[in-house]
C-alpha cells in the first residue's frame, strides 16, 4: 500500500502476444544486492517476460525465445531462489533455458538487473523439470524427454549430462526429500506418465548419479490401476497416488520403502489438502457435509460433520482447516 492513501499507481503493460500465464518467484535476492525480491514471469507465445514486482514503476525485460522456427510456448518455470535463476521448460523447444538474474548498474534509475540466458541440453523436447542442488550445493536439472526415451541429469554448471533410459513417456517428476521444504538434498526422483495413464512408477537414486562411473539405479514399481495424477506429501516421504479421474481409488506409496499402501474409505475427493506437517490428509465431496480426514500414519479415516456441504477446504499453518461452502455471500466454517 502506498504511504499517501490518496495516491493511486496504475502500471499497465503490453506485451507483443497475449499472456498465457504468469509465475511469481519465490523472494530471490539479485547477488550484489541486499533485499529479496519477487519477481512476475510473463508466459507468451516466443516471448517470455521478466517484471521486478517490488518496483513497478521499473520496465519490463523481455526475451526472444524463438529462432524463426516453429513458435516456442513456455510452460512451466522451476525457482532456485538461492542463485537468483529459474528454469523454463517450454513447447517446440528442445533443451531447458537457464535464466539467471546478474547485477546490472549500468543504467541508474532503472532495473538494477538483467537477466543472463543459457540453454541446457535435455536434446528431446522436455515434458517436465525438476532442480536441486546436491549435498556439495552443486545444482542439478532432471528433465523427461519422452521423444527420446530418456530421463536427463543436467549440471547446471557445466552444462553436462547424463542420460538414463526410460522407455515410458514421463511427464512428472517429484523429489524426496522435496528441496522445496528447505531440508537436505534430495535422494530420489519419482516419475510418473500422467498423460498416458500408465499402471506404473519409476524411482532414480540420486546419489552419485552425476558419476560416470556409477550405474544409475532405476526401479520400477507396478501397481494395479493406472495413475492419473501423483501429489507429493509436505514435509514427508510421502506420495499421493490418484487412480481415476473421480479421485475416488487413492493409494499412498512410501519412498523410503518403496512400498504402496490403498487409501480406502475416503470418498471422491472434490477437493483436498494436506495438514502442514503432512501427517494428514483433509478432503471433501460435493453435497456430503461433512469433512473427512486419514491419517497417513495408520490410514484411519475420521469425519467431521458440517451444518452445510462444502466446497473447498484448505489447511493453513496455524494448524486450522478453513471449510468454503460456496456462498457468493461468504459463508465458512473453521475447524
Amino acid at each position: 500500500p502506498p504511504s499517501d492513501t490518496n495516491t493511486t499507481l496504475k502500471t499497465i503493460r503490453s506485451f507483443g502476444s497475449v499472456p498465457e500465464g504468469i509465475e511469481l518467484s519465490p523472494p530471490m535476492t539479485v547477488p550484489g544486492t541486499q533485499d529479496p525480491r519477487t519477481f512476475g514471469f510473463v508466459l507468451s507465445q516466443n516471448n517470455l517476460t521478466v517484471l521486478d514486482t517490488s518496483h513497478p514503476t521499473r520496465p519490463e525485460i523481455s526475451i526472444r525465445l524463438d529462432l524463426g522456427g516453429d513458435p516456442v510456448m513456455p510452460k512451466e518455470i522451476v525457482f532456485a531462489p538461492n542463485s537468483a535463476s529459474a528454469y523454463v521448460r517450454s513447447d517446440n523447444a528442445r533443451d531447458v533455458l537457464q535464466v539467471l538474474l546478474q547485477l546490472d548498474t549500468t543504467n541508474p534509475g532503472t532495473n538494477d538487473y538483467r537477466p543472463q540466458l543459457a540453454e541446457l541440453g535435455a536434446g528431446g523436447g522436455p515434458t517436465d523439470i525438476a532442480v536441486y542442488d546436491d549435498p556439495s550445493a552443486r545444482r542439478y536439472v532432471l528433465a523427461s524427454t519422452p521423444n527420446t526415451g530418456e530421463v536427463v541429469v543436467i549440471d547446471a554448471d557445466t552444462a553436462q549430462f547424463r542420460s538414463v533410459g526410460v522407455a515410458d513417456p514421463i511427464d512428472r517428476i517429484l523429489l524426496f526429500p522435496s528441496p522445496t521444504e528447505g531440508g537436505a538434498a534430495p535422494h530420489k526422483a519419482l516419475f510418473a506418465s500422467i498423460g498416458a495413464k500408465l499402471p506404473r512408477l519409476w524411482v532414480l537414486d540420486l546419489d552419485n548419479i552425476q558419476d560416470p562411473l556409477t550405474q544409475a539405479k532405476l526401479r520400477e514399481i507396478d501397481l494395479d490401476q493406472p495413475v492419473r495424477d501423483v501429489v507429493p506429501v509436505p514435509g514427508r516421504d510421502l506420495a499421493l497416488v490418484v487412480h481415476d479421474d473421480n479421485r475416488t481409488v487413492l493409494g499412498l506409496l512410501d519412498m523410503t520403502t518403496e512400498s504402496t499402501s490403498p487409501l480406502l474409505g475416503v470418498g471422491k475427493l472434490d477437493s483436498y489438502d494436506f495438514s502442514p506437517s503432512g501427517s494428514h490428509l483433509i478432503g471433501a465431496t460435493d453435497g456430503v457435509s461433512r469433512v473427512g480426514f486419514v491419517a497417513l500414519d495408520n490410514l484411519h479415516p475420521p469425519d467431521f460433520r458440517l451444518d452445510d456441504p462444502p466446497e473447498r477446504v484448505l489447511s493453513v499453518q496455524n494448524g486450522k482447516i478453513f471449510v468454503d461452502h460456496g456462498d457468493p455471500t461468504g459463508h465458512a466454517t473453521i475447524i
